[in-house]
């Protein structure tokens, strides 16, 4: 790893992204599933 540190801060903002993208994803079945 040369850029040991870049990637940890990359992988992080990629998790929280992914995070947000979930949570958007439950509020929007929430309605449907009941």
């Amino acid at each position: 790893m040369a850029t040991a540190g870049g990637g940890e801060e990359a992988a992080a903002q990629r998790a929280i992204r992914f995070s947000d993208v979930v949570q958007e994803s439950l509020e929007i079945l929430e309605p449907i599933g009941g």
